[in-house]
Formats: C-alpha cells, structure tokens, sequence
C-alpha cells in the first residue's frame, strides 16, 4: 500500500505523479515492464529529452518498449550520459545495429537466467509439468491453454 502522506516514506524517498517527473529528476532510470501494446515504443525521444545530461538510462525489461532510433539520438547528442541495455527490439540484435558505434552504451546479452540455479530449477518446473498432465492434472506454468 503506497502512503497517503510524503512525510510517511523513508528519507530519501519523494513521490512522483507521471512518468515524465521520473525522467527528469532521476539519475538513473532502470526500466522493468513487459511488452504490451501500451509499453511498446513508451521510452522515446520525448523522455530522453527530460533526462538530466548526467542520467544514465538502463533497460532490462523488453526491447521494444524503448525507440531505440530515439536512444541513439539521445546518446549521440548527449541528452543523456550512458545507457545499458540487454535487450534490443530485434533479437539477437545484427551487428549494424547503430547502437554498437557509440562509446557510451554498455550492451550485454539478455542472459540474467542462465545460471546454474536458474537452469536446474527450470528443468525442475519442466519435469513438474510433465508429471501433472501424466497425471491427469492441470499444468501449473501452462503457456498455452487448449
């Protein structure tokens, strides 16, 4: 539950109203949303351009939910500082993406689940699944239902 009162969060902490306030007064500006009609292309040049010089932007969520034509001017033209990114629009992203020309990106793989821990416990779900529809159950992490 988000408090009714400022004075309720933690020192440090300021509430904002939109999207654009956090742009413009961040730092840093890490996205984590899924991919959804109303996400799609919602990072663009009109928040960059609110970002502090000094700001740098990360995205490790979907690629599509950031213009990447709009970062690469926003980067190229010093509206902001830096950015990281590890997911691009089209995967895996080609080598003539423009993206990989600039000197202030940090580009790495989409590949935060593929520890150890992460791979045996999706072989563990997997064989879970296998098991409830052997069983006559309901798969629990269904994708698709039919």
């Amino acid at each position: 539950m988000i408090p009714l009162f400022p004075d309720a969060f933690p020192e440090g902490v300021m509430p904002v109203k939109t999207v654009e306030e956090v742009f413009e007064q961040a730092d840093y500006v890490s996205v984590h949303v899924p991919s959804l009609p109303e996400t799609r292309g919602m990072i663009n040049l009109n928040l960059f351009s609110r970002m502090k010089k000094s700001a740098a932007f990360i995205n490790c969520s979907r690629g599509d939910v950031v213009n990447e034509e709009d970062l690469f001017k926003a980067l190229s033209e010093g509206m902001i500082r830096t950015a990281g990114i590890d997911v691009f629009v089209d995967e895996p992203a080609g080598k003539e993406n423009p993206l990989f020309a600039l000197d202030n990106i940090i580009v790495t793989p989409h590949s935060a689940a593929m520890t150890q821990e992460s791979m045996d416990r999706m072989g563990l779900h997997a064989a879970m699944g296998i098991h409830d529809v052997l069983s006559g159950n309901k798969p629990q992490w269904a994708v698709n239902i039919l």
